[in-house]
């Protein structure tokens, strides 16, 4: 009975995503603060007010240094992300009073545009929810806002690229090299890919990986019903 509540308690909690190295937790962090550090040590000393620094650049720090192959990180995903955010956010602004509407309604435009222009971006829903609520606090000062958000973006992206590629010698942005095929399929069989055989091409990457081994197998389960349906139908 213990045993069941643990794993019924592991299972609804916990993810099995494979661990990052020490060293590789290290770049990031290191990556992180420089990247942050110097955007904040750059805003300072210009901004005459205690705003100076959006809360949404947390989330997109951890996104580029901790995950700089996911294609949320990407720079068309923070550029893109932003960019929708202060769109959606000033449309549902000037159309809808009610705040809660307002506010819920900003958000949701917000990811059904990134869905529409592949760039989604987490960090960019945090960034709309701030420049809806912003609006009624600020009134006229809400263009400032929007400025402050879309430079803290910018200059976070361009640190991101200068520190993860010159300094972490990380390729960013990330284009993964498509692997050779055979222009003939080539049916190997017998061979089965095990539990192991996943686990070890996960940890190899050695980096934080936004999928589960058992999504992977869902993947390879339909790519094999995929290839037997074509060879059926081409029976």
């Amino acid at each position: 009975m213990v045993s069941t509540l643990r794993s019924s308690i592991r299972t609804f909690f916990y993810v099995d995503a494979a661990p990052v190295s020490a060293r590789e937790g290290w770049r990031s962090t290191l990556g992180a603060f420089l990247g942050l550090g110097l955007t904040a040590l750059i805003l300072y000393p210009g901004t005459p007010s205690n705003l100076w620094l959006v809360a949404p650049l947390g989330a997109t720090t951890v996104l580029v240094f901790l995950m700089p192959h996911s294609p949320a990180s990407a720079p068309w995903a923070v550029i893109g992300g932003y960019l929708l955010a202060g769109a959606s956010s000033a449309l549902a602004i000037y159309l809808i009073p009610y705040p809660p509407l307002r506010i819920a309604t900003a958000v949701a435009l917000c990811i059904w545009l990134m869905t529409r222009l592949n760039c989604v971006h987490p960090a960019a829903g945090a960034a709309t929810l701030l420049l809806t609520i912003g609006s009624s606090q600020l009134n006229s000062h809400w263009w400032s806002l929007l400025g402050l958000v879309e430079g803290n973006m910018a200059l976070l992206l361009l640190c991101a690229l200068l520190i993860n590629t010159r300094l972490l010698r990380r390729p960013y942005p990330y284009h993964p090299s498509a692997p050779t095929a055979p222009t003939v399929p080539v049916a190997v069989h017998g061979l089965v890919i095990s539990h192991a055989d996943l686990d070890a091409a996960i940890r190899s990457s050695d980096s934080f990986l936004d999928v589960q081994e058992n999504e992977l197998l869902v993947i390879y389960e339909r790519a094999l019903q995929n290839a037997r349906a074509r060879q059926t139908g081409s029976s």
